[in-house]
């Protein structure tokens, strides 16, 4: 019975997780361009939408991995490190409509944030493969 509730949490949040990346797609538009900046815009919302599924792959090994089988332990420079990577990305998402001025810099710099937080996840991944995730 214990096996058949974790399948159905599981199950749930991976649902929750497939509902807001399908929400977080619809609200971006990523096949629709602006007609001055293509490229810039193109970059912010695919590095963007590539850190979000990869985040909430994350989330999802985080939640139900155990953390306890190994010796290794995460610093608190890692955990503000991931606190900061999950957050800075979307609120810049989020608040690109509000850039009046200099709207292609904005891009670009958010979009070297949202690779530089996937590469984290990615090495964070690598250097804690028994800790962490798959």
């Amino acid at each position: 019975m214990e096996n058949f509730l974790q399948l159905l949490v599981r199950l749930f949040v991976i649902g929750a997780f497939a509902f807001i990346f399908l929400v977080v797609w619809y609200q971006l538009k990523p096949f629709v361009f602006h007609r001055r900046r293509k490229y810039t815009t193109l970059s912010l919302k695919v590095s963007y939408l590539t850190y979000l599924l990869l985040y909430l792959i994350m989330l999802h090994e985080y939640l139900f991995t155990p953390l306890f089988e190994t010796n290794k332990q995460i610093t608190d420079a890692h955990i503000l490190a991931l606190l900061l990577a999950g957050q800075i990305p979307s609120l810049a998402i989020f608040l690109r409509r509000r850039v009046k001025h200099h709207k292609w810099q904005y891009y670009i710099i958010f979009s070297i944030v949202n690779i530089a937080a996937t590469l984290y996840f990615v090495l964070f991944y690598v250097n804690n493969k028994n800790l962490l995730f798959i």
